[in-house]
């Protein structure tokens, strides 16, 4: 894994840095659309889109075997504090999806709004991710990177503080659009976002707002011929918000018993695209 930083245990939480709570201007107009056309692709190539079932479910019936880890080799994982947390528990793991070939562009309070600002790099270069000690724009990081082939993306908390789920859903596709210009042979992933507790309401984020952007996302990933992953159902309780043994912090960041489901998920999604292709 790239980039070590310091481990942390279960109990500890992960970074507690508030959602970004400042207005990003929406200047993400003047970007062109150009991209790879992937829409007519043969269904067997696509990459897996997993269903929404808007219920908890149960990693006991999930693959768990690590015969499919090479599926997360010559990858990136992009984010925020999430996914700081996840790549933060992947170095600790002796058993983790990640290699030597496994990247991560992650930052805490990052957003795909901040990603595609005009700003990305004044203003909000504190919220960027770094590559090789330089902050620049996400697709250009991932251009520098040997050999990269999927791309797995988990923005979404932040965005939600200051977006509605339409508006998230646009910019997300608006950043992998970019990336797919720059490096046009990558596949690209999106991982659904995580649940929060229950009474969480900041700006436009509360479950509510997560489970309407996680629909449109994975509407976008089969229409754009993407990779979705459910992520989020395997750690809600039946209130559909974050079970109490998954949050490090009581608000919308998550643990290493979290972390482990990630774990799960992300290994039998490995095997599920082995066998859809």
């Amino acid at each position: 894994v790239q980039d070590t930083k310091e481990s942390i245990s279960d109990s500890e939480p992960n970074f507690y840095l508030t959602p970004l709570n400042i207005p990003l201007e929406d200047d993400t107009t003047n970007y062109i659309d150009y991209f790879e056309d992937t829409s007519s692709l043969p269904v067997s190539m696509a990459p897996l889109v997993q269903s929404l079932n808007m219920t908890a479910a149960s990693t006991d019936t999930l693959y768990q075997e690590n015969n499919y880890d090479s599926f997360y080799e010559h990858s990136v994982f992009v984010g925020d504090s999430l996914s700081v947390g996840f790549q933060n528990f992947c170095i600790q793991q002796s058993d983790s999806i990640t290699s030597e070939s496994t990247y991560f562009l992650a930052k805490e309070s990052g957003s795909a709004k901040a990603a595609i600002s005009s700003k990305a790099l004044t203003t909000y270069a504190n919220i960027m991710p770094e590559y090789q000690g330089k902050v620049q724009y996400i697709e250009d990081s991932i251009s520098q990177m040997t050999d990269i082939q999927k791309v797995f993306i988990c923005y979404g908390m932040n965005d939600l503080v200051s977006s509605t789920p339409e508006q998230f859903v646009q910019n997300m596709e608006t950043l992998m659009n970019r990336i797919l210009a720059k490096n046009p042979n990558v596949s690209i992933y999106v991982l659904s976002i995580p649940c929060v507790m229950a009474d969480v309401q900041t700006g436009h984020l509360s479950n509510s707002s997560i489970q309407a952007a996680n629909v449109l996302l994975a509407e976008t990933c089969v229409t754009k011929q993407w990779g979705f992953i459910n992520t989020a159902e395997y750690l809600m309780n039946t209130n559909l918000a974050i079970h109490e043994k998954y949050s490090s912090d009581g608000y919308v960041h998550e643990n290493n018993s979290a972390y482990h489901v990630w774990t799960k998920v992300l290994r039998n999604y490995a095997y599920e695209s082995s066998c859809s292709s």
